[in-house]
Order: structure tokens, then sequence, then C-alpha cells
């Protein structure tokens, strides 16, 4: 076999490679003005876009933007949530919208809490017998992230989320 066919057959089985991968970073960008009624009217609970970025094999960082800062203290009970489904099956989870979520990711603020919380759902039979750990929280401005880590991620191919403000 000569050079040129061997140098072929390793850059097709490369680009295949590449072409089977998973994208790192998801998104999902939300019109502005568009408040849930259950939210408050400050501009902190618009939310614009939601970023999920693959961080490492069993990470994903997720991004909240909002069209304003994001109040530390809410006159009211409130929750920023993403709905996730995980394997793309409807029949896995609960229906909500078009969409059967696998698990839901929930920042949230009580009355009584002194901070911003983090917690994930386990909400179909998916994921009910794997580990989360919320790794990270940050509110920062406009800004909110968290950091949620399970070995579940590592087998996890594509997935769709959307997320809202209640």
């Amino acid at each position: 076999m000569s050079l040129r066919y061997l140098f072929t057959g390793i850059l097709l089985l490369s680009a295949s490679f590449l072409q089977a991968e998973q994208p790192a970073v998801y998104s999902r960008e939300d019109p502005a003005g568009d408040l849930n009624t259950a939210a408050e009217t400050d501009p902190g609970f618009d939310l614009r876009k939601v970023t999920i970025e693959r961080k490492g094999s069993s990470k994903l960082e997720i991004g909240f933007e909002m069209e304003g800062v994001i109040p530390k203290n809410p006159k009211k009970e409130i929750s920023i949530m993403l709905f996730m489904d995980t394997d793309n099956n409807p029949e896995t989870g609960p229906r909500y919208g078009e969409m059967a979520p696998d698990l839901n990711v929930v920042l949230f603020k009580t009355q009584r809490a002194m901070q911003w919380e983090a917690k994930v759902d386990k909400v179909s039979p998916v994921t009910a017998g794997e580990n989360f750990t919320v790794q990270k929280l940050d509110l920062r401005g406009k800004t909110a992230t968290v950091v949620i880590a399970s070995p579940m991620f590592k087998q996890m191919g594509d997935f769709t989320f959307f997320a809202e403000v209640i």
C-alpha cells in the first residue's frame, strides 16, 4: 500500500471521528420582555440566553443570562429552571410542552434562605439511579452559572433543553 493511500485512510477516519463528537457548547436565546406571569416584572428575571458547556467528560456548566441584574433578595420566592431531555426520547420523561425532560436543574431563592441555592431533580427512569452533584453556583450581575457533575454525562449524547423563570 502506498503512503498516499495510508494518509488518505487516516484522514477519512479522523474526519468521521470528529463528525461523531458532540458539540461542546449548546445555547438557546430567549426574546426580551416575555416574563412569565408568575415571575416578578424585574428585568433580572427576564431570561435572555441559556448556555450549556461540556467541561470534561462528566461536568456541565450552565449559564443563565438575564435582561437585567439578578436580584440578590427578590421580593418573593423565585426559581430559574432548566428542563433537560438527556436522551431525546419522549417516552422516558414526564411530558412538559413539546419535550419529556429527564432532569431539571433548579436555581431558587426562598424568603427564608440567606442566598440562592441550586439542585438537580431527577424526573425520569433514565436519571433515577444516577448521581448528580452541584459543584458551583455563582451569581454575578446579569448571569447565573451552575456547574453540575455526574458520571452519566460521560455516556450522554446530544440532548434538548429549555429554561424558564417561575
